[in-house]
């Protein structure tokens, strides 16, 4: 493999692997004040569905452009590669939704914290968004939404 191929791999892997540690952290901290109406309501939700985009968009893009992994299912011919691109994409969202369920459960005992459907919903709704965001913004073999070629995110 090119060096800066290898690189950019890791880079792409390494920035997934970062957002989920640190939402993994943020999670797990017990929370500053027992005060109930601290975390609940839109803006708790919004946080929630803000870091899954990020964590949806950046899992799907290491997957995706990985030459062993996506670039495997998003190869050929038209409907092929858009099929692919989809069920990676369902892949991808279902893979951060349990990541995210997971991390629900986990702050059960967790001071402060708890467990709750709607932040897992939230978590959902979040993961779906930014793998839309990042499958809108990049095409299989490298085609734009207008049939132009788009900008490559290999080396990255």
């Amino acid at each position: 493999m090119r060096p800066h191929v290898a690189a950019g791999g890791r880079r792409r892997w390494g920035t997934a692997l970062a957002v989920a540690t640190g939402i993994l952290v943020l999670s797990l901290v017990p929370s500053p004040a027992a005060d109930p109406a601290v975390g609940i309501g839109p803006t708790d939700k919004a946080a929630h569905a803000l870091g899954y985009a990020v964590l949806g968009a950046a899992g799907l893009r290491a997957v995706a452009l990985d030459p062993r992994l996506g670039q495997r299912w998003t190869r050929g011919p038209g409907l092929t590669a858009a099929l692919g691109t989809v069920a990676l994409a369902v892949v991808v969202v279902l893979a951060v939704a349990a990541f995210g369920g997971g991390i629900e459960l986990l702050q059960r005992p967790v001071p402060g914290r708890s467990f709750e459907v709607a932040d897992a919903l939230a978590n959902t709704v979040g993961a779906t968004a930014g793998v839309g965001w990042w499958t809108s913004h990049h095409r299989p073999e490298g085609r734009s939404p207008g049939g132009g070629r788009a900008r490559s995110d290999a080396g990255r």
